[in-house]
């Protein structure tokens, strides 16, 4: 092996075991998760690709009975779950943009 494979082959190891530890780390780009710090930095007129970037993909439950009869005409509530699946994070969306959110398991 020649001196510049042996140093290639080197650097393409050192790529192969840090690419998927950065991904595992950061969360694959998918937000920091359902977090109380993260459920702060969600503000009204928030779009619902920036609040995807702080919490991550949502879940496809629905919110709760008592808080569905808030969401506004025109608007959806959009519900958060953290991994371990004991916290949510319920955001309402109105024209694409948030008016409202709550959280519980915190």
């Amino acid at each position: 092996m020649t001196p510049l494979t042996a140093r290639f082959t080197r650097a393409l190891m050192t790529l192969v075991v840090a690419v998927p530890m950065v991904l595992f780390f950061t969360g694959c780009g998918g937000g920091g998760g359902v977090t109380e710090k993260n459920y702060e930095k969600v503000d009204t007129g928030m779009s619902e690709a920036d609040v995807e970037k702080i919490l991550g993909k949502p879940s496809n439950k629905s919110p709760d009975r008592d808080f569905a009869s808030t969401i506004p005409e025109g608007g959806k509530a959009v519900v958060y779950v953290s991994k371990d699946g004991d916290k949510t994070i319920t955001v309402i969306y109105v024209g694409g943009k948030v008016k409202d959110k709550t959280q519980s398991g915190f």
